[in-house]
């Protein structure tokens, strides 16, 4: 089975965005649930009961009023480097 490609998103595509609004990087890209799994090694309904806590990105549509959604490659990638300092800054094993 092929793996899909994440969809890009250029600068132009978004427009502008409020100041308290995260800041799309130019080459960042929407990765779909797959990708995201992958990444994670998280189930779907753990990832949207994670991000209904606040506790993980949550996933933006992809067309207003439509169903498709995904997260943006930066916001995952910041999420896991997150997790690996909270293990890192946790206490040491005896």
């Amino acid at each position: 089975m092929a793996t899909k490609q994440p969809f890009n998103i250029t600068p132009q595509l978004i427009g502008t965005t409020p100041t308290n609004s995260p800041q799309i990087i130019s080459g960042d890209c929407v990765l779909r649930f797959d990708e995201v799994h992958q990444k994670t090694g998280l189930c779907r309904a753990h990832v949207h009961a994670l991000a209904a806590q606040g506790r993980f990105p949550k996933p933006l549509k992809l067309v207003p009023g439509g169903r498709a959604s995904g997260w943006l490659l930066s916001e995952i990638n910041q999420w896991i480097t997150d997790r690996i300092a909270e293990r890192d800054s946790g206490p040491r094993a005896a």
